[in-house]
């Protein structure tokens, strides 16, 4: 037999094969007495309507078994932990991981969501599991609660101040809507951390130009925070919003910023004795940096007693310095207290007013040995 010879067999015997199996293929899902596999049927997403801040909602869906062997569900899982799916079926909810639905049978099930997203958008989660249709393996219907009610409409939600030096006072300033309450109100505005930013509120008058904003309803006032960076440290802290009735806040506003000096130093805590190589090294060094590399001299304003210090400038660099700390060694047996002596240096930026920098040493107090 020839090669061609050959090779028309072998591929008459292949298309003669796979015509055979499509054939098999084809007339399955037609006969009868071939089993044929489950088919689901379930909607693509769930409406829960609109509902306030903080509610606790719950939506309902139906999953049916349209084909002819039983529907394994598996996996159930959501994409927010504020949202999870139960089955009421004993006469109790309880959270769900696994289900079977009969051939041409169906089973309701229960999504439990907490509304937690801002008044006036739209909170929306995933309910996900595996199925096995071997059409659709794996299932997602979207639970949507298209607006959330309820509370007050903040804009920016909340008040980002970044680094400040000290004396800088940007005013930022928050608008508030009513997010389509009827009759809603502020009554006042508080600061929580007066020390480091105060709050004034301008309501709108009967005389202003109504506005409105495109989601969020009526504008009912701004209030413009200015902080306080008398001195260098945190301006983290929150500001309620208080209605004109009840206890609880309309909003909470977020404030976070930070007052930073002229110099910093790195570290700004030292600790003698240190540790290196297994012995005790009663010195060590602090580096002071200038703002944004900015060149500064500095003077030394206190040293307490017991400590050695001397400042000695950085070869080609004109914002920083090095700071040296010295302590005379006691006897460690003797377990001596320890104390926190403050070194107080004073800068001069090339531009501003002078500022003074603290260095806390964490040093052992006693005789030296």
């Amino acid at each position: 037999m020839t090669v061609s010879c050959r090779l028309a067999l072998v591929c008459g015997i292949g298309v003669a094969v796979m015509a055979a199996t499509l054939g098999v293929r084809a007339a399955w899902p037609l006969d009868p007495d071939l089993p044929k596999p489950p088919t689901i049927e379930c909607p693509s997403h769930v409406d829960l309507g609109s509902h306030a801040e903080g509610e606790i909602v719950t939506g309902r869906f139906r999953v049916a078994n349209l084909g002819a062997a039983p529907l394994q569900l598996s996996r159930f899982r959501t994409s927010c932990s504020c949202a999870g799916v139960e089955t009421d079926e004993t006469g109790e909810n309880r959270r769900v991981q696994a289900a079977s639905i009969p051939p041409g049978g169906d089973r309701e099930f229960l999504v439990r969501m907490v509304i937690g997203v801002r008044p006036g958008t739209p909170q929306g989660v995933l309910v996900q599991f595996e199925t096995n249709d071997p059409n659709r393996p794996s299932m997602a219907i979207q639970v949507i609660v298209p607006r959330v009610t309820g509370g007050i409409y903040i804009e920016p939600r909340a008040v980002l101040f970044g680094e400040l030096g000290r004396g800088e006072q940007p005013i930022i300033t928050i608008n508030l809507y009513d997010n389509h309450e009827t009759g809603l109100e502020v009554n006042e505005i508080v600061s929580r951390n007066p020390d480091r930013f105060t709050v004034r509120y301008r309501r709108v008058s009967a005389d202003d130009a109504p506005e409105e904003h495109p989601i969020a309803g009526r504008l009912l006032g701004r209030c413009e925070i200015t902080p306080i960076t008398g001195q260098a440290g945190s301006l983290d802290g929150v500001i309620e919003v208080r209605p004109t009735s009840g206890t609880r806040p309309l909003a909470i506003i977020p404030v976070t910023g930070r007052v930073v000096t002229t110099v910093t130093a790195f570290p700004s805590v030292l600790v003698l004795p240190r540790m290196v190589g297994g012995q005790s090294e009663w010195s060590g060094e602090v580096i002071l940096v200038g703002r944004d590399r900015r060149p500064f001299r500095p003077t030394l304003q206190t040293i307490p007693d017991g400590l050695q210090v001397t400042l000695d400038p950085i070869m080609g660099s004109t914002d920083r310095v090095r700071l040296r700390v010295a302590c005379s060694p006691v006897d460690r047996v003797a377990r001596p207290p320890v104390v926190e002596s403050r070194i107080t240096i004073r800068v001069t930026p090339s531009s501003g007013p002078a500022e003074d920098v603290s260095v806390v040493v964490a040093h052992p107090q006693g005789e030296s040995k």
